[in-house]
This record gives structure tokens, sequence and C-alpha cells, in this order.
């Protein structure tokens, strides 16, 4: 009788640690899918404030790397060497990343999302909110993960309204008010 409720006690323990085990797994992965979201979504900041990427809005779009060249940046002679070095196939080398569709095309199946949002600041003229966020696809997973940094920066839309001083500035009022170009 004692070694059959030892026993009994033995495999509770054993089913409730097995558990406890996958959870720390679940929330391990869970957590490491979190930091690659930050640092993606500091990486697009970054991308943005440097001139790699274009200040227009976009909503749960793929997210893909900015343009790895970036010939107002480089010379003639570095931007030919970059070129060269380029991996002209990296979103295709991953076979999970593709399948095919009825015409035998290949689909891409994004894992990341991201958004951007620049509002101005009414309260501070020529400063705007610079708002990345990061989120996984809701195709592959139920409870996608989403992160999201914003920033103050100098006001493009401003910048641009006070370069043009040749009565076109309605044009641009109305792109303002309306969002980003």
């Amino acid at each position: 009788m004692e070694v059959i409720l030892a026993t009994a006690i033995l495999l509770g323990s054993v089913v409730v640690l097995g558990e406890l085990a996958g959870m720390g797994r679940r929330q391990s992965l869970r957590g490491r899918e979190l930091s690659e979201a930050q640092l993606l979504c500091e990486q697009v900041l970054q991308e943005l404030l440097l001139g790699l990427r274009e200040f227009e809005q976009v909503e749960q779009e793929p997210l893909r790397p900015a343009a790895p060249l970036a010939s107002a940046l480089l010379e003639e002679e570095s931007f030919t060497e970059a070129a060269e070095s380029l991996e002209p196939f990296a979103f295709t080398d991953d076979p999970a990343a593709s399948s095919l569709d009825d015409a035998g095309t290949a689909l891409e199946t994004v894992k990341w999302l991201y958004s951007l949002r620049l509002a101005p600041l009414e309260a501070h003229p020529g400063l705007a909110v610079l708002t990345v966020t990061v989120e996984q696809s809701p195709e592959l997973t139920t409870r996608p993960i989403r992160f999201e940094l914003s920033r103050w920066i100098e006001d493009p839309l401003a910048a641009e309204l006070e370069d043009r001083s040749d009565g076109s500035v309605s044009g641009a009022l109305a792109v303002q008010e309306g969002g980003v170009p």
C-alpha cells in the first residue's frame, strides 16, 4: 500500500514538473521573440533616421531589410564594392519562408510586419512624433508579439513648408492634414 501511494505521488509530481518545464519553454520562446521584435523596431527606427527608409506612413507591411546601398552616402568605388558583396537571394534561401500558389509562383510567408506613423506635435511646432510598430504576422501565431517605439523628431513636413516660398504651401498643408505623404 505504501509503495502504491509513493508511486502515485511520484507520478503526480512528474506530471506537474513536466507541465512546468513546458510552460518555461513557451515563455522562453516568447521572451526571445519579444527581444527580436524590440531589436527589429530599433533597427527600423535607426534606418529611418539615417535616411535608409523613407518617412512614408505604412500599416502592417512586411518587414524587409532597408536598401543596403545608399548611393548618396557612399562614394562610387565603395558603392560598387558594396553592390558586389550583396547576397542576391537573401529572401529565398529559407525553404520554410516561401511556398507555391496554384500557378506555381512562390508566395512569401512573412514573419514580421511593421507600421510607421508620423504625427505633428501641436504643442511644439516643428516637431513630430515618429512611431514604429513591429509585430508578428497573425497568420503564424495565435498571440502575436507586438513592440512599439516612439521618438520626437524634427517634422519633415514643417521643413518642407519652410522651404517652399513660391505659393505651393497649400498643397503641402493638405498633405500634412491628411498624414504623411
